[in-house]
């Protein structure tokens, strides 16, 4: 089987960082996760398993819907025992260095992943999210 994706990292790195902002949620110390801009095939192409909600899709991808899939750190850090799926979460970094990001996005989380390696091999995965790489032209594409 052949297989491919389009993302803006390869892992087991993602290089990028974000603030994000979930509504509702107050915390006194900035939040933070990395993050991926990737097709709707990365999931499935790299054997990322699905542990609630959905993947993206053609017509997410296409249409650059504001969703988001978290991997399971993410979910554990920052909603604890709450389900994520339908949250809504916003990264306010973007909006600082993105001249074509969209503006007071928010971004309705619609899965979660199990964590994979994305700080290396040896460490932890930290918090990480994915989302349309149509959401923005900023960035570099890496075809896997």
């Amino acid at each position: 089987m052949i297989a491919a994706t389009e993302a803006t990292s390869l892992p087991p790195y993602s290089f990028g960082w974000t603030e994000v902002v979930i509504p509702g949620k107050m915390h006194s110390e900035p939040w933070g996760t990395t993050f991926d801009l990737c097709s709707e095939g990365y999931f499935q192409t790299l054997g990322r398993h699905l542990l609630r909600g959905k993947l993206l899709s053609h017509s997410d991808v296409e249409s650059a819907r504001h969703v988001a899939i978290i991997n399971q750190t993410l979910a554990r850090t920052y909603f604890g025992n709450e389900d994520p799926v339908g949250q809504k979460i916003k990264f306010s970094t973007f909006e600082e260095w993105a001249a074509d990001w969209p503006r007071d996005a928010y971004f309705e989380i619609i899965g979660i992943i199990a964590d994979a390696n994305n700080t290396g091999l040896q460490d932890a995965p930290r918090p990480e999210v994915y989302f349309p790489y149509t959401v923005t032209g900023t960035g570099p594409r890496e075809i896997m």
